[in-house]
């Protein structure tokens, strides 16, 4: 995967929408479906789907958000990238940790693994951190898929992450094919 992917932070992922002509990306009772990255996920209804969500100079494919509490909303950001490097998620997860180390000190609690979903492998990281005085936890998966690099990352407030029953339902919908 692209050393930039290495760079991608909850809220600042490096990731480009894809340009193959016609729209490959539909979005029906909060059911994302991209069929150039063969990848689906049902939202709940609740949430907000933003495509082609721009976050400074990048674009992402999705940007889903939760209804607001305490200021902020929980988010499932989704990236696509051409595919450039290796297939080796354990080397790519290695590749990424030393990055956001580097780049974020205090990150810490970080525990990655690697499985598949549908024949596909997946890398996992999950880490907590601070922004503005404030930590966040945030799950971060990696995978490739018809020749493109997916990010999808999970972010909430650390102290509600582990009870956001959305996140767990979405991730269950995740379909590659």
């Amino acid at each position: 995967m692209k050393c930039t992917l290495a760079a991608a932070f909850f809220l600042l992922i490096t990731a480009c929408a894809t340009d193959d002509g016609e729209n490959p990306r539909s979005i029906a009772g909060n059911k994302y479906v991209n069929t150039s990255i063969g990848t689906t996920l049902q939202f709940p209804s609740s949430w907000q789907l933003k495509t082609d969500y721009k976050f400074g100079e990048k674009t992402l494919d999705l940007a889903a958000l939760a209804p607001p509490i305490d200021g902020f909303s929980a988010n499932v950001l989704i990236g696509i990238d051409p595919h450039q490097g290796t297939d080796n998620m354990r080397d790519v997860l290695t590749m990424i940790k030393g990055s956001i180390l580097a780049q974020y000190p205090d990150v810490r609690d970080y525990i990655d693994t690697v499985y598949q979903v549908e024949g596909k492998d997946v890398g996992e990281m999950v880490y907590t951190t601070a922004v503005s005085g404030k930590d966040y936890r945030a799950k971060s998966l990696y995978f490739v898929n018809k020749n493109k690099e997916i990010s999808i990352i999970y972010t909430d407030i650390a102290d509600r992450y582990m009870t956001n029953a959305d996140f767990e339902g979405i991730q269950s919908s995740m379909h590659l094919n």
